[in-house]
């Protein structure tokens, strides 16, 4: 496979835009034009409705998990239970992605928070409460909210199996269209999905749920394993946002050009490597991901953040290995990009808003070579 047309671009010209490299490829009639998102008019609004907004308490499932099964018949989650059922937006069957377990919804604007009326695809944790209530007291409005809300986390999936980043696709705009692993979104999903397929609590709620989840997930490790990108012949890693349709990379936001991702691949990775029996596919695909974090550790840097936030990469031969966020296909380059869309070698030109707000080094691979080590002793 040659390199995707977006990454010889940038190599060819290093300072082009990413927007401007994009209107080089085909895309689906389906999608919308690519605008920059967000624009600073709507930064300063989420800012104030930042403020303004109530939104979940943090970590809150984890408590509620940790209780007995006979908790969740008692009076104090029947009524979490009924908040759930409160936020549930009725055109959708989903939750919104800044609600709340603590109170009802009482359509007052100042309790939707920051996020808005959107849909989120990622509000699991109300689900796996909504499953235990129902498995516990057997109410049907329990089980009916659950099972709608299942459905619209299996119809999201695109038919090649991947899942775009926040909504279901119907509503999705812009780049949230593309499949998506940024910020693991797809791995998350896939990850619940497969709760779904085998916890038992489930198939209480509808019989044929833990087979469609089953179907689901499997079709998502069919793209998982069709994205990973292949460069020189070699396959790689994946990027943030990958093509539903060609399986290509993606720009995501104006600050997240086409590229190998060291970031997000880590979670697909990690999740490959939890399947029970992986295919000579998935054995593959892991043992070149893994191959990729190795070959591009930054060594002898670190980064330093001084009291604004900065990001500044200063060398130091005893700092641990690191490693970019975005790397150039197929150069293996660390990249970087600002507002502005434009790729470059150093992060030093990028505006300081973008430098102190997004990760742009991480400690990625040492999670990904450790566990990578645990799994090949165990097939050995």
């Amino acid at each position: 496979m040659r390199a995707p047309v977006v990454a010889v671009i940038l190599a060819a010209c290093p300072f082009i835009t990413a927007h401007a490299a994009m209107a080089q490829v085909q895309h689906p009639a389906a999608h919308p034009p690519l605008i920059p998102f967000p624009s600073p008019f709507q930064l300063e609004v989420m800012a104030k409705a930042r403020k303004v907004g109530t939104s979940m308490p943090v970590g809150w499932w984890d408590g509620m998990a940790a209780k007995p099964a006979a908790w969740f018949a008692s009076d104090e989650a029947r009524a979490i239970g009924d908040n759930i059922i409160s936020w549930q937006i009725s055109e959708t069957g989903g939750w919104p992605g800044g609600d709340v377990v603590t109170q009802p919804f009482r359509g007052a604007e100042g309790q939707i928070g920051w996020r808005g009326h959107s849909t989120s695809l990622y509000r699991f944790d109300q689900m796996r409460f909504l499953a235990r209530v129902y498995a516990a007291t057997g109410e049907e409005r329990y089980r009916q909210s659950l099972d709608t809300g299942l459905s619209y986390v299996l119809d999201a999936q695109y038919p090649k199996g991947s899942w775009p980043y926040g909504s279901h696709p119907s509503v999705a705009a812009h780049n949230a269209r593309y499949a998506s692993f940024n910020d693991d979104a797809m791995v998350k999903v896939m990850t619940f999905v497969r709760e779904v397929a085998t916890d038992p609590i489930y198939a209480k709620v509808s019989p044929g749920r833990p087979a469609q989840a089953q179907a689901a997930f499997d079709k998502g490790v069919a793209y998982i394993l069709r994205a990973q990108i292949v460069a020189d012949g070699k396959l790689t890693a994946w990027g943030s946002q990958h093509d539903e349709v060609t399986y290509e990379p993606r720009m995501g936001r104006m600050f997240e050009p086409p590229s190998i991702s060291a970031n997000e691949s880590a979670g697909v990775l990690l999740l490959l490597m939890s399947l029970d029996k992986p295919s000579p596919e998935v054995v593959r695909a892991v043992e070149s991901g893994v191959a990729g974090y190795k070959a591009t550790a930054l060594k002898g840097v670190r980064i330093d953040r001084p009291a604004n936030g900065d990001r500044i990469a200063v060398a130091d031969p005893k700092a641990k290995p690191i490693w970019a966020r975005f790397y150039e296909i197929p150069t293996n380059r660390p990249i970087f990009a600002g507002r502005d869309g434009i790729v470059r070698y150093d992060l030093k030109p990028v505006e300081l808003e973008r430098r102190a707000g997004y990760a742009w080094y991480g400690d990625w691979g040492d999670v990904v070579i450790a566990r990578y080590q645990e799994w090949a002793r165990a097939r050995a």
